[in-house]
């Protein structure tokens, strides 16, 4: 039991390093723009938003669907989600 732990979190641990090296590397990230055209601290604060909103949107979703799937599996069979959800 102890080494699954330590395995779930070092794993974490990795995680967040690598996103914590993906923000450096975004922030370093020169976009070049046709003259005249202005950049401001704005668009870039949007944009880190933006990373961010989207980082816990899949993170809630995750966790939700994993929450969900064995309630959902008790409801209706994986092929018949597969067909429901095709067309929701």
């Amino acid at each position: 039991m102890t080494t699954s732990r330590t395995t779930d979190t070092s794993a974490a641990l990795g995680r967040i390093a690598v996103f914590a090296a993906l923000i450096v590397v975004l922030g370093t990230v020169i976009v070049p723009l046709p003259s005249g055209v202005p950049i401001t601290a704005q668009t870039l604060g949007v944009i880190f938003a933006l990373i961010i909103f989207s980082t816990f949107n899949n993170l809630i979703g995750g966790v939700y669907m994993a929450l969900m799937d064995p309630y959902g599996l008790t409801l209706f069979d994986a092929q018949t989600w597969g067909f429901a959800l095709a067309f929701a």
